[in-house]
């Protein structure tokens, strides 16, 4: 069966992470990330942990979405246990519906047996097939989620689905519009919120934080409308602040203590399209800092132990 599943996702597209969070399913016609959550935890529990992260205990739909349910706890259990699905009883009687009240588009429990014995439901994913349950014993469990960025990055931040980090610019304005920061400050600023200044491996990266830090005018195109990241360089070596290899490089060929990006339509495309540089006590009034997102079955799980204490 494990085979045939491998074989059913392969045949429909299925995408791991995407635009979906690192660890979760991308199930791309529907337009929504499938997570599972291995805390063990009652019905009433993860019905609340899902909500909480604006999701829901999914209800699948049509045997895809039940294949990419099981898909989703192979890759997260190290054990193929049964797991909780949004698909309940309908007021203690023999009928089922989905968690939300909806009847139910979709079923696959393993017999007639399964269907009626106990008011709530896991999914084998190991064989496709549901069976009743109890709703106060505990499993695993499966949230369903169309939009999850703003679960994964702080407030102000932006999340990157494809380098799954938290993005932040800083536009600091004095009152005498004077330029601000050095790339020393700049990079102990974003420390303080656990972050470095960005670091830039791909022409798609690149891409997605200069249109982050587009601006439409009314900047200055030199050193004022600039925006620090977290490149330098000493004795020919170019280094990024967070430790990662400097493996991509717009630098023009230069070697100095700082490095800037800019994007503005006023400004020249020439000084776009490469990272100007710049010395260590030159200051400016914009930077941007970046972190690794947060690992949503982390936050899932803190969320499953704070209501279980409640």
């Amino acid at each position: 069966m494990l085979s045939q599943i491998i074989l059913f996702v392969g045949y429909f597209g299925l995408i791991f992470g995407g635009s979906c969070p690192a660890g979760s399913v991308n199930y791309v016609e529907a337009g929504e990330c499938i997570v599972t959550i291995p805390a063990p935890a009652p019905l009433s529990t993860a019905s609340r942990t899902c909500a909480a992260l604006s999701g829901r205990l999914i209800q699948p739909q049509t045997q895809q979405e039940n294949v990419l349910a099981a898909v989703s706890a192979i890759k997260a259990l190290p054990t193929k246990v049964p797991v909780t699905i949004g698909v309940i009883q309908r007021d203690r009687g023999v009928d089922r519906i989905y968690a939300d009240g909806t009847p139910l588009q979709y079923l696959n429990f393993f017999s007639e047996s399964e269907y009626s014995a106990s008011p709530c439901t896991v999914l084998n994913p190991t064989n496709l097939q549901w069976y009743s349950t109890p709703c106060n014993d505990t499993h695993p469990f499966v949230c369903q989620f169309s939009d999850l960025s703003t679960m994964l990055c702080p407030t102000g931040w932006s999340w990157n689905d494809f380098t799954q980090n938290c993005y932040y610019v800083q536009n600091i304005v004095a009152s005498n519009h004077a330029l601000y920061v050095n790339q020393s400050d700049a990079e102990a600023i974003c420390a303080q919120m656990g972050a470095h200044l960005a670091s830039i491996h791909t022409q798609r990266e690149n891409i997605w934080i200069r249109n982050f830090i587009a601006t439409y005018g009314g900047v200055d195109c030199g050193q004022g409308g600039q925006a620090l990241i977290g490149a330098s360089c000493k004795d020919g070596k170019k280094t990024w602040s967070d430790g990662t290899t400097f493996d991509y490089d717009l630098t023009n060929g230069d070697c100095t203590d700082a490095y800037t990006m800019i994007n503005d339509y006023n400004c020249g495309l020439a000084i776009r399209e490469i990272w100007p540089s710049w010395y260590a006590q030159n200051q400016f009034s914009r930077f941007i800092c970046q972190k690794a997102a947060l690992h949503l079955a982390d936050v899932a799980m803190n969320l499953v132990k704070t209501f279980q204490n409640i």
